[in-house]
């Protein structure tokens, strides 16, 4: 009995549509245990109709504006609300805690609530002791606090702190940095959590009940979460309860926006946290607050992980160099080899002291170079001026600030001299492409996003959390989890015949909206080391093969503009891949057209047909090729390119 649907009424059939697009109320998947009907709209509704179609407990509730409701009517009609509701078959009333309880209002239990304003400066535990005064046997208290800053959310803990369960205090905080509050407090015995229908919230913060199928909430013995700020774009979440669902672990793991960690613990019960993920800007204060440390975190100062031992001991670990060299041997990188780590900061110093460990021979790149002399000294790392660093020397390069990001776009290496099939690894995962990335791909390098270390220390931390090794075919449901669920739009990939505009259009594209391009045929030129138009004369279905495997990659890449090989869609797995993928646009143009424009950059023919009898004829072939992969989004290229630009940045967007 944990999930309460809340519901702003505005009218029986508004109630009953919401109900009947989630799937009512009935049957014994149903994800609410009780509704709340908020009253605040002063609806006119036949009660006992709308009570009758509801067969989960009723709580009426009508908040009046002082108590951050919308009711504004008097407060005799409120009253008569209420007592419709409850002469319909309500079982909980919801009674604001300045007000003195009806006779008639005892035949439900009441729910004596108090609900911060946002500006408003409150004493919780004066608060709690002033509603236990009022409240009799059978009773609930709820007392909603205001997360403005995070002391807000860290306050509702402490109601909690003295570690009886506490099974008539519904304590919270709303607001966005109080979401993860609504859940935690449910392992300290709050009864139930509101939560809302999809884009329908009924205060702010509120969890939407589809975010919560999955989640063992009735019951669970360990409370994970990843700490940091800011963190709601972190994936973990999603990663990690899939996991623990798969594996029927009685755990559950949130995102907790926290700058102040030692606050947070303060804050907390003893025993409320399993572990945490702790990302920026906590690194560091992570590792001052353990009581025990791994060899990597102890050399590197830096902690990505924290884990309560069975003594209560926090033992702190660090991750992100076993998920960076996961990725890297998954993409081929071999023993005792050479890397580079562009920047300094703590996970570039995990990542050293995790290479040393594995017997490579390591560098870092700084702007700074004599910042990190003793940990240089300390670990063997060599280190060198970022503005003269030869990439050529190594056979991985591991970008490591946060130059990149969303939240800092940028290239610390814009002209980097990389090398034919190095690896190369950006530890920002958001864009999947950085332009860091992108360069290193133009050149031939094998790159791989950031988002394979996340996966790759995620796994880590959970085999050394859970003590527990995630199976093969788990591994793989969630990287598919994490690939769907990264940020970005999907890639905008353009199909259509050679001098249909691809690349220029694209290029231009990628420029006007501020992300990558990438043109396959060049990608494929470097990555083989082989120009297309020898490739096509000497071994044509291995040149079809590369272009497949390379397709597959290619609609991973989120955020990117790219712009196909004319060909690619020969291949019928290749058109089924491209016809789900959500933005495939086939771009073309007139025959003749077509055929002068591929005069400026002939290749070598594919049939036997005269040059324009050949474009012609591929041109028919292709066309319902085309049109499949793309599910018919269509652009003719011909007429003045900046009006043609515009119409296709309409169509992506």
């Amino acid at each position: 009995m944990t999930r309460t649907l809340s519901i702003l009424v505005e009218s029986a059939e508004q109630v009953n549509d919401l109900l009947a697009k989630w799937g009512g109320t009935t049957g014994e998947h149903r994800a609410a245990d009780r509704v709340e009907l908020r009253l605040d709209l002063d609806p006119e509704l036949d009660w006992n109709q709308l009570c009758r179609g509801i067969d989960i407990p009723i709580i009426a509730t009508c908040m009046p504006v002082r108590e951050g409701g919308g009711f504004t009517g008097s407060e005799e009609r409120r009253q008569q609300l209420l007592r419709q509701l409850l002469d319909g078959g309500a079982e909980f009333l919801d009674i604001p805690h300045d007000e003195d309880i009806p006779a008639w209002a005892y035949s439900a239990r009441i729910i004596h609530s108090w609900h911060q304003g946002a500006e408003e400066e409150a004493d919780l535990e004066a608060v709690h002791a002033s509603l236990r005064d009022k409240a009799k046997a059978g009773d609930l208290i709820k007392i909603v606090a205001f997360a403005r800053d995070q002391a807000g959310a860290h306050a509702v803990l402490k109601l909690y702190r003295k570690g009886a369960e506490r099974t008539d205090l519904l304590a919270f905080a709303q607001g966005e940095l109080g979401t993860w509050t609504r859940i935690a407090v449910l392992k300290l015995g709050s009864p139930w959590l509101y939560c809302c229908l999809e884009g329908a919230e009924t205060a702010p913060g509120q969890l939407s009940i589809d975010a919560l199928v999955g989640l063992p909430l009735a019951k669970f013995d360990q409370l994970w979460a990843v700490v940091g700020s800011p963190i709601s774009h972190s994936l973990s979440p999603l990663l990690w309860n899939a996991a623990f669902a798969a594996e029927h672990q009685s755990a559950i793991y949130l995102a907790v926006d926290c700058v102040n960690l030692s606050a947070l613990f303060e804050a907390s019960p003893a025993d409320l946290w399993r572990g945490f993920s702790v990302t920026s800007p906590l690194k560091s204060d992570a590792a001052q607050l353990a009581g025990g440390y791994c060899a990597i975190t102890d050399a590197a100062g830096s902690t990505n992980t924290l884990l309560r031992d069975k003594s209560g001991t926090w033992i702190a670990l660090n991750t992100d160099g076993l998920g960076a060299f996961a990725a890297l041997r998954e993409s081929g990188l071999g023993e005792q080899s050479s890397v580079l780590i562009i920047g300094g900061g703590g996970a570039a110093c995990a990542v050293a002291v995790e290479a040393g460990h594995l017997q490579h021979s390591v560098a870092m790149a700084l702007r700074t170079p004599g910042k990190l002399a003793s940990f240089a000294d300390a670990n063997d790392v060599a280190i060198h001026p970022l503005s003269d660093v030869d990439l050529s020397e190594y056979d991985a390069v591991i970008q490591a600030t946060p130059l990149g990001s969303q939240s800092q776009p940028g290239n610390p290496l814009p002209s980097g001299n990389f090398v034919h099939g190095q690896l190369v690894l950006d530890m920002v995962y958001s864009p999947l492409i950085t332009e860091f990335l992108a360069v290193a791909l133009a050149k031939g390098a094998q790159i791989v996003p950031g988002s394979e270390m996340l996966f790759w220390q995620m796994v880590a931390q959970y085999r050394a959390g859970v003590n527990a090794d995630p199976s093969t075919e788990l591994l793989a449901q969630l990287h598919l989890r994490m690939v769907d669920g990264l940020p970005g739009k999907p890639p905008v990939l353009l199909c259509g015949p050679r001098g249909c505009g691809k690349s220029s259009l694209g290029s231009a594209l990628a420029a006007k909206l501020g992300r990558c391009f990438i043109d396959a045929d060049h990608l494929l030129e470097a990555r083989h080391q082989r120009s297309i138009k020898e490739w096509i004369t000497e071994d044509i279905e291995g040149f079809r093969a590369a272009e497949s495997t390379l397709l597959r990659e290619l609609v991973t890449f989120r955020g990117c503009i790219i712009a196909l090989g004319g060909g690619v869609v020969e291949n019928a797995g290749n058109r089924e891949l491209l016809a789900v993928q959500a933005a495939v646009f086939k771009l073309d143009s007139e025959v003749d057209t077509l055929f002068q424009r591929q005069q400026n950059e002939p290749r070598p023919p594919l049939t036997d047909l005269e040059p324009l009898e050949e474009v012609r004829e591929l041109h028919q072939r292709r066309q319902p090729w085309y049109l499949e992969a793309s599910n018919n989004r269509c652009l003719n290229t011909d007429g003045d390119f900046s009006a043609v630009l515009k119409l296709l940045s309409t169509m992506v967007s």
